[in-house]
């Protein structure tokens, strides 16, 4: 069956080492460590500069987001007139919403889960200490000039609301367990600050060898099941699994997915490993490159979208036919403990149908926190996906 020969592949794949690609994003920056990656460090701790906010009247502030190491809480901070915070939970399957509804998103003010605000040095700042009650948090800043009409239009935001064009920015916990864990971070890193050593901080098993270590693979070739992989080393930073004296030489892309390997055993679905990445949430169009072959790719949102509202049957070079075999698929891998996954094809109605049984809907769609495989039968040509915020 296609499950088992798939499975197969990538055993074979996983027992060596591919090469890799270097990948550089841009816009944004993400640490859970509480490392300044962009900006400076003062007396009143770290600062990380994640994006302006703009208003018709409220000029520029500046608002960001980091994890502390230690406790796990989030901590919020920004320069200038205090703006008027609103945050929102999740479940961890891709909650977020950019537009502003009392119903979903609250006042930080009218919560008692978040400290007071403390100034040091012009900067301010205040800590989420109920972060761990949900596996998503979400956090938007309003100009307090705007606050009052942020559910109207801003008038340099491209018909976009007050609220809307607010900069948000976001954690999400990941748990992972023994085995091959494929995720997706849905977070926008700028070059530097896209590291595995920024994006995971120490959060995953280190250790002098590979095989003593958690490690990350990346997927750059779909014409190739060889992948790159990298570990932690006990000084913070990460190296090659196939040079363990050499420096990683990849980056994190909110546009692909990763196969993280646990090592621990102990690590189960009952008891699982948990980790908490941070960084800016971006509803900018996101283009994705898809060619012959398995290609990895991410969410890119954090918002749960089902296969048939992609739209991908109007995407150039993307083949639906009425048997897998003559269609594009996607590969879903839910878990950890096996290399059995569901995949799903694509007729030409527009929507996906599984693979094993051909005349039954999909059972899955694009959800946190994991990643995906496409598998794009058309050969010689590339499919140029632009996806967009749903």
């Amino acid at each position: 069956m296609l499950k088992k020969r798939f499975a197969l592949l990538l055993m074979m794949a996983l027992l060596g080492i591919g090469s890799g690609r270097a990948w550089a994003a841009t816009l944004a920056i993400s640490d859970i460590k509480a490392e300044p990656v962009i900006g400076y460090g003062g007396t009143g701790g770290n600062i990380l500069y994640i994006g302006g906010m703009y208003g018709a009247t409220a000029g520029k502030t500046t608002f960001t987001i980091s994890r502390d190491p230690q406790t796990g809480n989030i901590i919020l901070s920004w320069t200038g007139a205090n703006p008027v915070l609103y945050f929102m939970g999740g479940n961890g399957t891709g909650q977020y919403s950019n537009t502003y509804s009392a119903s979903v998103w609250t006042p930080v003010a009218s919560s008692s889960d978040f400290s007071a605000v403390a100034t040091v040095n012009g900067v301010s700042s205040i800590t989420h200490t109920g972060a761990n009650k949900q596996a998503e948090f979400y956090y938007k800043a309003v100009p307090a000039a705007v606050d009052s009409v942020k559910t109207q239009v801003d008038p340099k935001g491209n018909g976009k609301t007050y609220f809307e064009t607010s900069p948000a920015v976001g954690k999400m916990d990941i748990s992972l367990v023994a085995g091959f864990n494929f995720i997706s971070l849905p977070y926008i890193f700028d070059t530097g600050n896209d590291a595995l050593e920024k994006v995971f901080g120490n959060q995953l098993q280190s250790g002098g060898t590979p095989s003593s270590a958690d490690e990350v693979y990346f997927k750059s070739d779909a014409n190739s099941w060889g992948m790159t992989n990298a570990f932690p080393k006990s000084d913070g930073h990460w190296y090659l699994s196939a040079a363990p004296a050499s420096l990683v030489t990849f980056a994190v892309n909110r546009a692909y997915g990763y196969l993280i390997s646990v090592k621990n055993s102990s690590f189960t679905k009952t008891n699982p490993k948990k980790i908490t990445t941070v960084g800016i949430v971006s509803t900018a169009d996101q283009a994705l490159a898809l060619n012959p072959g398995f290609n990895a790719f991410g969410v890119v949102y954090p918002v749960a979208v089902s296969l048939d509202n992609l739209g991908l049957n109007s995407v150039t070079n993307v083949k639906s036919g009425s048997v897998p075999s003559s269609a594009d698929e996607i590969y879903f891998k839910n878990d950890p403990t096996s290399w059995g996954m569901t995949n799903v094809f694509l007729k030409s109605d527009g929507h996906w149908y599984l693979s094993a049984s051909p005349s039954t809907a999909t059972t899955f769609g694009l959800s946190l926190p994991y990643g995906y495989f496409y598998s794009m039968k058309t050969p010689g040509v590339t499919i140029n996906w632009n996806r967009r915020f749903q």
